[in-house]
């Protein structure tokens, strides 16, 4: 299977339908077949959907599009491990410099 080559970047939403929305509508544009992956940071944190739900309906829109979480998340290993197990399936994960070593052995445990 060929890679596809583009990230689209869905940043800086505050409303978790208008993201779901917007990206449904970019997804049936011509040529979205080299989007590869949707990536979101704030997004993931919307007052109106939950961020592993927001996730869930972006795989749901389009299954073969991978999902890209640039939370940068910096915390004890345990409450990084303990979030991610609530959102589905992701294919690339932000960190910031500031986790331990233990933080990353743990993430590549839990979510080769």
């Amino acid at each position: 299977m060929q890679k596809r080559p583009l990230i689209l970047a869905m940043d800086k939403y505050e409303d978790g339908l208008q993201l779901l929305l917007e990206a449904e509508q970019t997804l049936k544009e011509a040529n979205s077949e080299m989007i590869g992956y949707i990536k979101i940071n704030d997004g993931a944190h919307p007052p109106d959907i939950p961020g592993p739900q927001l996730c869930a309906g972006l795989k749901r829109i389009h299954p073969k599009v991978g999902l890209f979480l640039d939370l940068k998340l910096a915390d004890v290993s345990a409450t990084v491990v303990n979030t991610l197990k609530h959102y589905p399936p992701i294919d690339i994960l932000t960190v910031t410099g500031v986790v331990s070593a233990d933080t990353l052995i743990r993430l590549r445990e839990n979510f080769p």
